[in-house]
């Protein structure tokens, strides 16, 4: 009767357990820089994390930017979107240098990409209205982004 009920439980562990090949692996992105710092005062962006999926919303965007940020702070604003996207991070003016804002990490899942937005740094003695700012490409996606 033991090995009755051993060769049940066995037979059912065993049919229980199925392999689904399946199953999404998430992926870690490796985003490209687009741009990271701090912007002055002058800016009119508001504080928010953003996607730009095609040229006139990110050329607008860059617009409210003064060129001279452009120039020192960004490595490359040309992007096809065709094949890119861009996800954008502005946080809140501060009074003092020191604040920073980064992206840490962006995993694709099965149904979205998580993107992980971290702030970092605090004040300085150092006085100056600055608003950091990071900015990557991706691989265009349909996927939702979701942040963190």
């Amino acid at each position: 009767m033991k090995k009755l009920i051993l060769m049940i439980i066995l037979c059912i562990s065993l049919f229980s357990c199925s392999t689904n090949d399946d199953v999404f692996t998430p992926v870690n992105i490796v985003p490209i820089l687009v741009g990271k710092g701090s912007l002055g005062s002058s800016n009119s962006i508001p504080a928010q994390n953003v996607v730009f999926t095609e040229s006139n919303s990110w050329n607008s965007t860059l617009a409210l930017i003064d060129p001279i940020y452009i120039q020192t702070l960004f490595t490359d604003t040309n992007v096809n979107f065709n094949t890119h996207m861009v996800i954008a991070a502005f946080d809140v003016v501060y009074l003092s240098y020191g604040h920073q804002i980064g992206i840490s990490n962006i995993t694709e899942y099965e149904n979205y990409i998580a993107v992980k937005v971290i702030k970092f740094g605090g004040p300085s003695s150092l006085s100056a209205v600055v608003k950091p700012f990071y900015i990557v490409k991706i691989p265009k996606s349909t996927k939702p982004i979701v942040f963190e």
